[in-house]
């Protein structure tokens, strides 16, 4: 019984990883760029954002080169606008902040050999969370932490878009 059981367990297994195989499915960070990106150059007005940092150390863990300038580039990540703050949500009947609603937002367009491949298009993620004046230090580094992944989510994006051309 205890071997028909096992037997049964592999089987599932194998379909399992044999659906998620055919459907497309990749682990995070996995996903091939083309070649065309061998080369590429983030052209950005702040290299210090926590997107600029995030795109860079995606691309260089995909194997792909940096590029000093875009001259020496045969892929151009041009990001128009690298935004993120936050905006109060909810408020107590004493006017004390209770909520709070992080946004990040990237607007980019991507460029190969001198051609543009994808039009200007703005990406932004919002995520709440509560405020409590007792805890004002550590509120501030979970709003950096919040921004620090929002960052990281949207140049995963970015890259999912470029690895489907």
């Amino acid at each position: 019984m205890l071997l028909f059981n096992m037997a049964k367990l592999r089987l599932m297994c194998l379909v399992s990883v044999l659906l998620l195989t055919a459907c497309g499915f990749h682990l995070q960070g996995s996903v091939p760029l083309p070649p065309e990106f061998s080369s590429t150059y983030i052209q950005a007005g702040d290299r210090y954002t926590f997107f600029y940092q995030s795109l860079s150390k995606a691309l260089r863990q995909r194997g792909v080169a940096l590029a000093k300038g875009p001259s020496s580039a045969t892929a151009i990540i041009k990001v128009e606008a690298d935004n993120s703050g936050q905006n109060v949500t909810a408020v107590s009947s004493r006017n004390i902040p209770l909520e709070y609603e992080a946004y990040y937002s990237v607007r980019f367009s991507v460029a190969v050999n001198g051609k543009q491949v994808l039009e200007p298009a703005a990406i932004t993620l919002t995520n709440r969370y509560e405020y409590n004046q007792t805890e004002v230090l550590g509120k501030a580094e979970e709003y950096e932490v919040l921004s620090a992944s929002q960052a990281k989510d949207i140049a995963r994006q970015i890259l999912v878009q470029i690895s489907t051309l």
